[in-house]
């Protein structure tokens, strides 16, 4: 067993506990890297969670708005309807008005639509009960027919005032709904607005979580990377551990079994030594053991005496 042997296999040895050192270093980082990994795993999935409750609420946000400007859309149609009602009824009453100021014109002072009827009965009974002179007639059939007209005119002015009463009625109950219908809309859109204010803050809380996401999966993309790399070279520690205690068991073998031929040999020497002792009893004459013997036998010493 040579002196560079024995210099080899504590070399070898000395590798073995560097590379063991570095294998256990390695594999430790590797674990602390999958453990970082796992978190950022647990931390991207918070955050996505959050991102999809975020855009959840935004989806009802935006359908509540939307719903909230349909209603809107069809309230302001209701409302140019109601508008246009009331163009067209403050139309009809200025023509109403107009043609009211006409037959008041030709009415006369008195406006008494039931004393006209009452005079124009009484005409008529005296006219058709008296019997009289032809002149008289004529005056008669022309107060009738006077009487007459302004009683048609008198009703169709009470109608035109009847009209324009009931236009105002329905004008005043059309304003009412404006006002209501404009309260609403106005409630309507400042909900919208603020449901937009919302949805702008939400798109930017999910652009926010987006960014973190990416940035956080970047993150463990990287430490997966390292851990990988960390593995890999594991791995490669493993393997040259296993090359090393294969060439330390080859070296050692190899020394155990020079160790035991050098130390055949010295027993060899000895028995050698013995051997030729009891040979000399032999050649003397001397009594000699069975193991004496077989030693003799061993090393052909048996022979002459000579």
């Amino acid at each position: 067993m040579s002196l560079k042997e024995l210099e080899d296999l504590k070399k070898l040895q000395e590798e073995l506990r560097r590379v063991e050192e570095e294998a256990v270093k390695e594999r430790n980082l590797r674990d602390e890297l999958n453990e970082k990994m796992k978190s950022l795993s647990k931390e991207i999935r918070e955050l996505k969670g959050e991102a999809r409750s975020l855009v959840q609420k935004l989806r009802e946000i935006k359908e509540e708005r939307r719903k909230k400007l349909q209603t809107l859309m069809e309230k302001k149609s209701v409302k140019d309807k109601l508008k246009e009602e009331l163009r067209s009824l403050r139309s009809d009453i200025r023509n109403l008005i107009r043609a009211s100021r006409e037959l008041r014109n030709g009415v006369g002072g008195n406006r008494n639509l039931e004393e006209l009827k009452e005079e124009l009965e009484r005409l008529e009974w005296e006219y058709q009960t008296s019997s009289l002179p032809l002149e008289r007639e004529k005056v008669f059939i022309e107060r009738i027919s006077r009487l007459e007209v302004k009683i048609m005119r008198l009703s169709k002015l009470r109608e035109y005032e009847e009209k324009i009463a009931h236009f105002k009625r329905r004008m005043e109950e059309l304003v009412n709904k404006l006002n209501t219908l404009r309260e609403e809309m106005h409630k309507l859109y400042e909900d919208s607005v603020r449901d937009l204010d919302e949805i702008k803050e939400l798109r930017s809380k999910i652009e926010e979580l987006n960014e973190r996401i990416k940035e956080k999966m970047m993150e463990r993309d990287k430490v997966k990377e390292e851990a990988d790399k960390r593995h890999e070279n594991y791995i490669k520690l493993r393997e040259r551990r296993r090359e090393l205690m294969e060439e330390i068991r080859r070296l050692t073998i190899l020394l155990k079994a020079k160790r035991i031929s050098m130390a055949l040999n010295e027993r060899r020497k000895e028995l050698r030594k013995r051997a030729e002792e009891i040979y000399n009893k032999y050649k003397r004459g001397e009594r000699l053991s069975f193991d004496e013997f077989k030693l003799l036998v061993e090393f052909n010493m048996l022979g002459s005496k000579e």
